[in-house]
């Protein structure tokens, strides 16, 4: 056997040999998670005992899977590492790719504003203008429950936000009233039609911007006129610049007149518009005087007259004449 180290022994007479031995010695290699990584067990560190020298083609690597909020694993960097095992501990550290996300901000009709973001970074609202009518209320996100805060950071999933207004009291709007004349040729004029029917041509009304404002067709009705469903403006979302317009257009009632001798004699009959002018003369009857026109209330009716807002019915008046018969002697 060999001497053991710093043992005087005697050297045979023949003479020795000694040989000396080596024990290759081993070091750390350390696998590091990273910031807020880990591996699938729930460690951070992943440690070897590898020889010194051993190449790095052969290092031990983990089979644990790896993985951080907001990222892919991309595999270990050994960029940095010596080409074999030193006589030191060795770190080896992951390389992550960043998971792109995007935060979609809506605001109305606009075009949507989308920004980039990875995770973890504060996300930034872009600034909006202010809108006349309108108070903004946050901007909210597609679950329909959670708000936007400043100082949110990006999660691991896109965003869509959308901003939330609420619709100001007190908003104008405005109501035209335009009502057909007897010619039809073009609409009243406002002051006249006010005077005669007892609306204004324009009233300036409010509400709140966003709700929809609607003509009350039951107070807007005017005795002889018709609202013309079709052409009129009878509903509109106010708008909360005050830009909002109902218009009112009223159309001329059709009326049937007719005046005729209760004994059959029919002198007029005409479905006509309301207040349009009817002449009729006078009529004349063999035997028979003209007192006057009536209607079937027995009111007396003259001529040329308006037409009623309803249909209706005249009649003659009349008296017979008297005769005086004379018979004489023919002597």
């Amino acid at each position: 056997g060999l001497p053991e180290a710093g043992v005087i022994t005697t050297v045979p007479l023949n003479g020795a040999e000694y040989y000396a031995t080596w024990e290759t010695l081993t070091f750390k290699l350390v696998y590091n998670a990273g910031e807020n990584a880990q591996f699938s067990d729930g460690t951070t560190q992943k440690t070897f005992d590898v020889p010194y020298g051993t190449a790095k083609a052969d290092w031990n690597i983990p089979t644990e899977t790896l993985t951080r909020p907001g990222y892919t694993f991309g595999g270990w960097n050994f960029d940095a590492a010596p080409e074999t095992m030193g006589a030191v501990t060795t770190r080896v550290n992951p390389i992550w790719n960043a998971i792109p996300y995007t935060v979609t901000w809506i605001n109305g009709d606009a075009e949507p504003v989308v920004d980039d973001y990875i995770y973890g970074k504060e996300i930034i609202a872009p600034e909006l203008e202010d809108r006349e009518g309108w108070t903004f209320e946050g901007w909210l996100e597609a679950d329909g429950e959670t708000y936007f805060n400043d100082g949110d950071t990006m999660g691991e999933k896109s965003l869509v936000y959308t901003a939330q207004w609420s619709g100001n009291e007190g908003v104008e709007y405005t109501i035209y009233r335009y009502f057909a004349p007897v010619d039809g040729e073009d609409w009243m004029d406002a002051a006249e039609a006010e005077a005669k029917y007892g609306k204004k041509g324009e009233t300036v009304e409010t509400g709140t911007a966003g709700e929809l404002a609607e003509v009350d067709t039951a107070a807007e009705a005017v005795k002889g006129f018709t609202i013309d469903t079709e052409t009129s403006t009878l509903s509109a979302t106010i708008k909360g610049d005050g830009s909002t317009v109902l218009v009112i257009y009223y159309l001329r009632d059709k009326v049937n007149v007719t005046v005729k001798d209760p004994d059959g004699e029919t002198y007029y009959d005409s479905e006509v518009d309301f207040e349009e002018e009817i002449v009729v003369p006078d009529p004349e009857k063999e035997g028979h005087d003209f007192i006057k026109w009536v209607d079937e209330d027995g009111n007396e009716v003259t001529f040329p007259m308006p037409a009623p807002s309803g249909d209706i019915v005249i009649k003659p008046v009349w008296n017979k004449v008297s005769y005086n018969l004379t018979f004489k002697d023919a002597k």
